[in-house]
């Protein structure tokens, strides 16, 4: 559906009332909702991997969650940067 979408509304004392959403307006703000989603997911993606890989570095254990357990994993076992 492209274009705007418009209901008749009965508003008080029997006044008629058009009400209309442009339809490609609600498809750019859930297109920009859904970029910034994607933005903040990467983001917290990022600050995860470089946090595990400055443990890594260190010799520093990280606890994870594993079905639903958490887990703890040695340096050793960290992905590192470049394969994640």
């Amino acid at each position: 559906v492209s274009g705007p979408i418009c209901t008749i509304i009965a508003g008080p004392n029997g006044a008629v009332q058009k009400s209309c959403i442009v339809h490609y307006y609600l498809e750019r703000t859930m297109t920009e909702i859904q970029q910034k989603a994607q933005r903040a997911r990467e983001t917290l993606r990022r600050a995860v991997v470089d946090d595990l890989e400055r443990k890594r570095r260190l010799g520093q254990y990280a606890v994870i969650y594993q079905n639903g357990k958490p887990v703890r994993i040695h340096p050793d076992q960290m992905p590192r940067q470049g394969n994640v």
